[in-house]
């Protein structure tokens, strides 16, 4: 994913959003050194440890960037989840909402 694609947007405080589970997202995303409070509701079970696949189960088209469960993950070279083995699927210009 090309990131000239993305729109990266803050949210003023008090302010409610829902997030499809169609939408490519990351939450939540500090932006000063004041801190954050957020309240993000998921399925149960999400971000729990990854299942591991039967192994007569066909791997998934996106196994690679499948992080914990019911979590996939793409970031980019310069994030730390890349650091920690996460699938850079990110390109271009790593987008800081701090100062963009």
């Amino acid at each position: 994913l090309d990131t000239a694609c993305v729109k990266a947007f803050r949210v003023p405080a008090g302010t409610l959003v829902e997030v499809f589970n169609t939408t490519l997202h990351y939450t939540p995303c500090m932006v000063d050194d004041g801190g954050f409070q957020v309240m993000v509701a998921l399925p149960a079970g999400t971000n729990g440890p990854r299942p591991e696949a039967a192994a007569d189960m066909p791997a998934a088209g996106d196994s690679y960037c499948y992080w914990k469960a019911d979590k996939w993950v793409l970031c980019h070279a310069d994030s730390p989840k890349a650091a920690e083995g996460g699938y850079v699927g990110l390109i271009g210009k790593n987008l800081d909402i701090a100062v963009d």
